[in-house]
């Protein structure tokens, strides 16, 4: 180096990661200084764009006092709120706030299987906790459990590092990811309840990605679901418009992928709902068995389908 540097990590790393690193930078440098500031990235996938130009906080860990004003003129053009803290506190924010929304998907999930044994419906219940400003509305849509790059690694990586370097046991995260692995199978439970067997029937899944908008299948329910239904002797077919043949390939290879929406529909009477936001209606399915694992129905519309069952919600049998 020909002069001190800032070093900014902006990556989701273990707890300790930035001393770690300015240690080791402690220890090769000579007659220069490398300044390590933790800056974690709040970016969901599928908007990261908007979120990277109009964050809703700033964090920045730092120990050396000169860093500071460096990363004050860095982030000077967002007229967001800053927050400054230790090296430690920055890396774990990350953690922390991943995991509290997991949590409160999988808490939603909870509940759902509890409205299903008892005969309640999620979404009323959902509308009531949305009232209540302490709550709040997000990440609290019922479902089939969330998959992607952050949550399943994030939620797993918090309590492997509590146990491992600090005996400590998180019961609360432990019982989300625990939760979160049932979740994936419940449309399968659904449908093998309904059948009594799944050997030789015909399934379509509709969107396979483990969230809307994205072609990312990484920790995906489908995958899980797809698993399970072959194990179980069913024919499955898919339709899914933003996958390529790249993502295509990290699907069980008996999966037969059909192009033509309108052609899946028609040619299969089993129905798999598994993503929300593809602009899906009921008339869409007149007279087919759908099993809806993002409640994308209402159950006042669903006059024109055969059966269908959702995730937290009474059965309707036409």
């Amino acid at each position: 180096l020909e002069k001190d540097v800032v070093v900014v990590i902006k990556s989701t790393v273990p707890v300790g990661t930035n001393a770690l690193v300015k240690r080791r930078f402690d220890q090769e440098l000579v007659g220069k200084k490398a300044y390590v500031v933790s800056n974690p990235e709040f970016l969901a996938q599928g908007q990261a764009v908007n979120d990277a130009l109009y964050p809703k906080r700033i964090v920045i860990g730092y120990e050396e006092p000169e860093v500071r004003k460096v990363m004050e003129e860095v982030y000077l053009p967002f007229s967001r709120q800053i927050v400054f803290t230790d090296l430690i506190s920055s890396e774990l924010s990350k953690y922390v706030c991943n995991n509290m929304l997991a949590l409160k998907i999988s808490f939603m999930n909870e509940i759902a299987s509890l409205s299903d044994c008892v005969g309640a419906d999620i979404e009323c219940i959902k509308e009531i906790m949305q009232m209540d400003p302490r709550i709040g509305t997000s990440f609290l849509n019922p479902g089939i459990g969330y998959g992607g790059s952050c949550f399943p690694k994030d939620t797993i990586a918090l309590s492997r590092f509590a146990k491992n370097e600090l005996d400590l046991d998180l019961d609360i995260v432990n019982a989300g990811i625990k939760r979160n692995k049932l979740q994936k199978t419940i449309l399968y439970r659904k449908a093998k309840e309904r059948f009594g067997t799944l050997k030789g029937k015909n399934i379509a899944l509709i969107g396979l990605t483990f969230k809307a908008g994205t072609d990312d299948l990484r920790e995906a329910p489908s995958l899980v679901i797809i698993d399970a239904l072959i194990k179980d002797g069913a024919r499955v077919v898919a339709y899914d418009p933003l996958l390529d043949l790249i993502n295509k390939k990290n699907i069980n290879r008996e999966v037969v992928f059909i192009k033509d929406f309108e052609e899946i529909v028609s040619s299969n009477d089993i129905i798999f709902l598994i993503n929300d936001g593809l602009g899906l209606k009921p008339e869409m399915f007149t007279d087919k068995i759908v099993f809806d694992g993002r409640n994308n129905f209402k159950l006042d519309q669903v006059d024109v389908l055969k059966e269908y069952h959702s995730i937290g919600r009474k059965s309707i049998i036409n």
